[in-house]
């Protein structure tokens, strides 16, 4: 796929090496968080990072192209998980591209793994695309299987966007996630011809203005010399009638 990747760090590489395989959000200490990535948490007794990620390391996540990646929901909280705002042009079309699978814990063996990518505007906090993603059962034993290039397209609305993965209920083990791209696919109608065109609007509007505000002048001109013609002529009609001779 052509284009610039828009995502920084897609495949969760960290500053240093971590002391394990893996941990989770909650706890990862700074020289071994994946940057710029941010937890996405959720407050649940009394927790305020509740939800968030756990980070996999490469060796424990298995993946073809050996790079690390994240578990959606922490501690399998609802709603928990990852995500990045990148910068973006109005109007213009995107397609976020990723990789997912199972997670791989004894303990998820037989649970589904599905989870949520929400597209949010980040200027207004509206969210502009959201689908659901199914990585599927995790099998026995807990192998790693990845699914290749999930893609999701959306169009921005401002110049910032971010992209968020959401593990899902309780219920759920939540799916393991790397490998995240985004593309700009195509220009939209706030960028190209129709900026030309809203310029030339602007300078048509401009160059009316102009002529109505001569226009304006030019009545107010005849109004002002009608006013002293006026006046004149009331001068006279005075004197005539009073006798008075001015010559």
């Amino acid at each position: 796929m052509a284009g610039e990747n828009l995502i920084k760090n897609g495949r969760f590489e960290k500053k240093s090496s971590p002391p394990s395989n893996w941990w989770n959000s909650s706890i990862i200490q700074p020289p071994y968080w994946p940057d710029p990535w941010e937890a996405i948490y959720t407050s649940s007794g009394g927790n305020p990072q509740s939800g968030g990620f756990d980070y996999l390391s490469a060796a424990f996540a298995k993946h073809e192209k050996n790079c690390p990646a994240v578990d959606l929901g922490q501690e399998f909280q609802p709603n928990g998980g990852i995500k990045q705002t990148i910068e973006t042009k109005r109007g213009n079309s995107y397609r976020l591209v990723f990789d997912h699978g199972p997670n791989v814990w004894q303990n998820c063996v037989g649970k589904p793994n599905d989870f949520t990518v929400r597209i949010r505007d980040e200027k207004s906090g509206e969210v502009i695309e959201s689908h659901h993603f199914d990585a599927g059962f995790t099998p026995d034993p807990p192998v790693p299987s990845w699914h290749r290039d999930a893609k999701l397209q959306f169009t921005a609305e401002s110049g910032a966007t971010t992209v968020e993965f959401h593990g899902n209920d309780s219920f759920s083990c939540q799916a393991g996630i790397t490998d995240v791209r985004v593309f700009e696919t195509g220009k939209g109608s706030d960028s190209g011809e129709h900026g030309k065109n809203e310029k030339d609007c602007e300078q048509k509007l401009a160059e009316c203005r102009r002529e109505l505000e001569e226009c304006r002048k030019s009545k107010q001109r005849e109004i002002d010399d009608a006013y002293a013609e006026g006046r004149r002529d009331a001068w006279k009609d005075a004197w005539k009638r009073y006798g008075i001779n001015k010559n």
